[in-house]
């Protein structure tokens, strides 16, 4: 199945003594379409979805180089991108999400970590957010970075970014901590994502659409 549009999450949770990896898609306003039906509040194997890349944009030679340097672009290419503050409507918007991870009183959870394991595809993959005009890479083949935290309990959007046009299948690892009344437990649970990057529908649409959404100020300007 092709996830096309909308918002969904690479998330963790716990469910009846198990620990789950997988896509969260959907969740009240933020609806997702999945070969072109909506979807709400629905979990997926990892496995069972597709998530789809169709935003493009070109390299400027005013791009920072942080970003040039953790993504493997260089000025005048491309970067093929699911974006941290795209509205989902061209590429989905994808998450972070350990909400599930309840902490009812006598439980707490510690950070998750996310290790990279490996990409396959025809190009690099990274990771990354923007914070104040700050790039933080949790992935990048570049510059070999493989392994960050987030909260338990949190979410937030990424930025997924690819070089070259084809299918990625992207393994990472979920590992935290569970303590229940004093008793500790460590979990983890390894899948693999996969994504499939494809021509962008119009170039000059697109271009004037990422530009009205701040996208192109955001990758001149970082």
């Amino acid at each position: 199945m092709i996830f096309q549009t909308g918002h969904g999450d690479i998330a963790v949770g716990f469910d009846e003594g198990e620990f789950e990896f997988g896509w969260h898609l959907g969740e009240g306003e933020d609806i997702a379409v999945v070969d072109g039906v909506v979807i709400d509040d629905v979990e997926f194997e990892a496995n069972e979805l597709i998530a789809r890349v169709s935003e493009v944009v070109t390299v400027e030679a005013s791009a920072a180089p942080a970003l040039l340097a953790g993504t493997g672009a260089q000025v005048g290419s491309v970067i093929y991108l699911i974006s941290q503050d795209s509205p989902g409507v061209i590429s989905p918007v994808v998450g972070l999400d350990t909400e599930e991870l309840e902490q009812p009183t006598g439980v707490t959870w510690s950070d998750v970590t996310y290790t990279f394991v490996g990409a396959e595809g025809p190009g690099l993959f990274s990771l990354f957010e923007v914070d104040n005009g700050a790039i933080d890479f949790g992935f990048s083949e570049t510059l070999g970075n493989n392994s960050f935290t987030f909260a338990a309990g949190g979410h937030e959007e990424r930025n997924f970014a690819f070089t070259e046009l084809g299918t990625y299948d992207i393994t990472i690892t979920a590992e935290a901590t569970r303590t229940e009344n004093g008793l500790s437990q460590d979990f983890n649970a390894t899948e693999t994502f996969t994504f499939q990057v494809i021509p962008e529908p119009s170039s000059a649409l697109l271009y004037h659409f990422l530009k009205q959404i701040g996208l192109i100020w955001f990758l001149n300007s970082v």
